[in-house]
């Protein structure tokens, strides 16, 4: 099911600067592959019916500096929205996240706002707490 709102999430948000912040991720040269993109909706499962459109900005000017032929209003998780969206979908199919940790990104993620998103989100308490699992290594 696609998103209502399609929005840029996963490893593909982690790589979009973010002005005033420190990048979550360092491989922004697969930008420019727009095919590779993920798509809430279509690569990753929509979480809009969770948290609504809560994280998602419009990434366009970003984009357009590695895919110039980014479309105008293209919109993106931000980097907590993104792993949220990551440890749904990766929970929902029963798989570890792969190619990152918390670890990896603990620097430029805001932890404690992705745990109130998953607290906030009408998940049951087991999903929540397999979501919030993930986080062990850096608590």
């Amino acid at each position: 099911m696609r998103a209502a709102h399609p929005y840029l999430t996963g490893l593909t948000a982690l790589n979009i600067p973010i002005p005033g912040r420190l990048p979550a991720d360092w491989h922004s040269f697969g930008l420019a592959n727009v095919h590779s993109w993920m798509w809430a909706g279509t690569t990753l499962r929509d979480t809009s019916h969770l948290i609504g459109m809560t994280g998602v900005y419009d990434a366009t000017e970003a984009l357009r500096r590695f895919a110039p032929e980014t479309t105008e209003g293209t919109l993106a998780a931000d980097y907590e929205r993104a792993v949220f969206d990551l440890l749904y979908h990766f929970v929902m199919i029963s798989k570890p996240v792969p190619n990152i940790q918390a670890r990896d990104i603990d620097d430029a993620v805001d932890f404690g706002l992705v745990k109130s998103l998953i607290r906030s989100a009408d998940l049951h308490t087991e999903t929540q707490e397999t979501m919030i699992d993930w986080f062990r290594y850096c608590d």
